[in-house]
């Protein structure tokens, strides 16, 4: 009766240990998976802070841009307005001899850029 009960004890001790290691082995994985998480995030922040400037300065570059583009819209459409009762044929009001005078010195001017 006396082995049985230390095989009793014995087997109890026995899984006593053993769930407490199987609980050790458990919370060790857990706090190494947490600190690669850890680990993880930091670079990932640190890659964020490291982008956050650059993103910022696209950013501007891209509000100028579309400031520029609207400003440059506003000023085609003044000017469309501005041209828009305008004949859509212009009159030349050179006369024969000043419309031959600048033919004359557009020939001159090609001859000596050659």
């Amino acid at each position: 009766m006396r082995i049985g009960l230390l095989l009793v004890l014995l087997a109890s001790w026995t899984i006593l240990v053993d769930q407490r290691a199987r609980h050790k082995c458990e919370l060790k994985h857990e706090q190494q998976k947490t600190e690669a998480a850890e680990k993880k995030t930091e670079e990932i922040v640190e890659h964020v802070e490291k982008r956050i400037p650059v993103i910022n300065k696209k950013q501007a570059d891209t509000a100028a841009l579309h400031a520029e583009i609207n400003r440059l819209r506003y000023n085609l459409r003044e000017a469309i307005n501005a041209n828009q009762h305008r004949p859509t044929s212009p009159s030349c009001d050179l006369t024969q001899y000043e419309f031959d005078s600048v033919r004359e010195l557009i020939e001159q001017s090609k001859a000596s850029a050659r």
